[in-house]
């Protein structure tokens, strides 16, 4: 931690894998729980799980993921750092399926009304935890889901970025792991804020602009790499 108590967050990175696994259909929920600021960065909790039974569509097991991560680790660590820190902390739930997003900002969806049965999850639940004025829930880019790594076994050309975005890294030498701060907080501070909790751009060329100039860069100029990305928030 290298950041003043004000400046501290709680992160929430959850992803879901529908229906990989060949021995069943049941997906795989993923989650990781950070404490985070501008030069900081702290993992607190993870979670890899089978879901408890089997969704019908991508947008359903993300939604499974979503609410395990959030009410079994997130809510009760965002409890107990406003006690420690004094202040209301902000926890930014991090999901990198749009269509989740939108239902569980509505709340409801005719075409989830199976989930209470089948998950044993309300919807209305998720969406009162939402509106909270401390909760966010923002999109992220696939490339920068440090959840990912909780649901699959990934590429191998993909391990690398993983282990970046967990904070970790691995000697090449002495093959042991060590941490290091994430790719995502390598860049300037203000690349830091805008890429973590804002949906990915299209201008590229602007971006490049605008960090070399040293300006703080709108959410719209923030363009991850699209493959295997060592540091996916340098603008190509």
């Amino acid at each position: 931690i290298h950041d003043k108590p004000e400046d501290l967050k709680l992160l929430l990175f959850v992803d879901a894998d529908f229906a990989g696994e060949v021995e069943h259909t049941r997906s795989t929920s993923g989650g990781l729980l950070v404490l985070a600021g501008p030069n900081s960065w702290f993992p607190i909790a993870w979670l890899a799980r089978r879901q408890t039974a089997t969704a019908r569509s991508t947008t359903e097991a993300e939604v499974a993921s979503l609410a395990i991560a959030l009410f079994t680790e997130a809510l009760p660590m965002l409890s107990l750092f406003d006690k420690l820190l004094g202040r209301p902390v902000d926890l930014y739930i991090l999901e990198d399926n749009q269509a989740t997003i939108q239902v569980c900002e509505k709340g409801y969806s005719s075409k989830l009304r199976h989930i209470v049965r089948n998950h044993k999850i309300d919807l209305g639940s998720i969406s009162d935890v939402i509106n909270l004025e401390q909760v966010h829930l923002e999109y992220v880019h696939t490339s920068l889901q440090a959840a990912d790594v909780f649901t699959k076994a990934l590429a191998p050309c993909k391990w690398d970025n993983a282990m970046q975005l967990l904070g970790m890294r691995t000697d090449p030498v002495s093959g042991l792991v060590a941490p290091v701060r994430p790719s995502i907080i390598n860049g300037s501070d203000n690349a830091y804020q805008e890429c973590c909790i804002r949906a990915p751009p299209s201008n590229a060329t602007q971006a490049s602009a605008t960090i070399a100039s040293g300006e703080a860069p709108r959410p719209s100029d923030i363009k991850p790499c699209q493959s295997c990305p060592s540091r996916p928030q340098v603008a190509q």
